[in-house]
């Protein structure tokens, strides 16, 4: 059995779980926006519930676009799951972002702007990641004309 044989899989399904995690918390944000509010005003129709709701909605819309940019990599153009050490990087990270979206899930009192820490560190990094193999595989052309 091959190193390939398992990380590639690993790879795809811990970018996908962490694509549907994010895709769960866009569905019900309102708990983690309405713990920013103070206690007093913990109402949904303020308007610092309206600007905070469209700070978390950017934050998983963006956490929404690199997952889809690294998943369509994966599928149509394939080339970076061949590098094994990128993919086992990419696995670790993805799943320690699936590990971290669930803790800020679970935990009801989740202020969203923890969400941009997760997001910074297990989203845009795996992204910029992809990025640089895609450009390494692009410029040394390993893998022959596939660009």
């Amino acid at each position: 059995m091959y190193v390939s044989d398992i990380v590639i899989p690993t790879r795809f399904l811990t970018t996908s779980a962490q694509l549907i995690f994010c895709i769960t918390l866009l569905q019900d944000r309102a708990p983690y926006v309405l713990t920013a509010l103070p206690k007093a005003s913990r109402n949904v129709y303020t308007d610092d519930y309206a600007s905070f709701d469209a700070e978390f909605q950017a934050a998983l819309v963006l956490a929404i676009i690199c997952g889809l940019f690294e998943v369509s990599s994966m599928v149509l153009v394939g080339s970076t799951v061949l590098l094994n050490r990128h993919s086992f990087i990419q696995t670790l990270l993805h799943f320690s972002g699936v590990v971290s979206i669930m803790v800020f899930g679970l935990n009801g009192d989740s202020h969203f702007d923890y969400f941009w820490y997760i997001l910074f560190v297990f989203c845009i990094i795996p992204s910029l990641l992809e990025v640089g193999a895609l450009m390494y595989l692009h410029y040394t052309k390993v893998h022959g004309n596939y660009f």
